[in-house]
């Protein structure tokens, strides 16, 4: 029978936290660090994860960033990149025969890289 042991730590929503946490990982014996949820979170971690060869597994980042292996091969995710939802609603606005869409974004770096791939990719499809 597999045991798991397992900490926990709360990051405040910010990358400020991340650092702090992903040292406590290390220095109590943690093999692997699930999440952070956010691409600066993320961001962050991934620089000691990496320094540290501690693996990540995202289940909510979503940034086609962590993608690039070279750069991020200590990070694995359990949730699509945004180029899969991307090219997802390239196919379904495709099969609808739609011709014009309206894209809504929020002015962050995610509204902003969502909203670049999504209307590019709608361009080279015509759309």
């Amino acid at each position: 029978r597999l045991q798991l042991g397992f900490s926990l730590w709360e990051l405040d929503g910010s990358s400020r936290s991340t650092p702090s946490a992903i040292v406590r990982c290390i220095e109590e014996g943690g093999n692997v660090v699930v999440g952070p949820t956010t691409t600066p979170q993320t961001e962050s971690a991934m620089l000691l994860a990496n320094v540290y060869d501690v693996p990540v597994v995202g289940y909510a980042s979503s940034s086609t960033l962590f993608s690039n292996q070279d750069v991020y091969g200590n990070y694995a995710r359990s949730f699509p990149s945004d180029e899969v939802k991307v090219e997802a609603l390239i196919q379904l606005f495709s099969f609808m025969g739609w011709e014009q869409i309206a894209v809504l974004y929020t002015p962050t770096a995610y509204g902003f890289s969502l909203e670049e791939s999504l209307t590019s990719s709608a361009r080279r499809q015509n759309i």
